[in-house]
């Protein structure tokens, strides 16, 4: 369904541009030295970025079902769903903050990094089951199915789960790589 990959790129587009934004303007003003000498702790710096992207991902991800008629599905399911995407949202978000000096910088790489989340999407609705299993290592795929599992009304409990939970996994490797590039970058 397009409409649930409309959804997806516009959760991720929110959350990356939020976070992403964020810490560049942090960057550009030089507070981020400044940040480093106060009493907060990195994890409230992090929370507190993090914080507006995923509560505006949310509630835009809510009212874009809405408007768009989805009103009889389960929305437990797709909060669960939502809160998956989120997590690797967030450390993307985050890195790509980080790496970027500008605002043009930043908004280049979060667009190239739509590439990933459009073959997900193009893996789901354009190829056979054989050729999506290359796809499995992207978040992305595992959130696209979810989703449209919910807004088509074929999602079960075990399956919405058992997807985020793939996601939740991924998000986890790849923090594991990311979380000691963003301590360093906010040094």
């Amino acid at each position: 369904m397009e409409v649930a990959g409309y959804d997806v790129k516009t959760i991720s587009n929110k959350m990356f541009n939020k976070i992403g934004m964020n810490i560049v303007e942090e960057k550009v003003d030089q507070t981020v030295a400044a940040l480093n000498v106060t009493p907060m702790s990195r994890g409230t710096f992090v929370l507190g970025k993090s914080l507006m992207g995923v509560v505006f991902a949310i509630f835009g991800s809510f009212a874009l079902v809405l408007l768009t008629g989805f009103r009889d599905i389960s929305f437990g399911q797709l909060t669960v769903s939502i809160l998956g995407i989120t997590l690797i949202s967030i450390m993307v978000g985050f890195i790509q903050g980080l790496n970027s000096d500008d605002v043009m910088t930043a908004a280049a790489g979060i667009k190239l990094l739509f590439m990933p989340l459009a073959g997900s999407v193009a893996a789901v609705e354009l190829l056979n089951t054989f050729w999506q299993r290359f796809f499995y290592p992207f978040p992305y795929y595992w959130s696209y199915r979810s989703i449209e599992g919910i807004l088509s009304h074929t999602a079960s409990w075990p399956q919405v789960l058992g997807q985020t939970g793939i996601v939740v996994l991924i998000s986890a490797l790849i923090a594991v790589v990311l979380v000691p590039r963003i301590r360093r970058g906010l040094e």
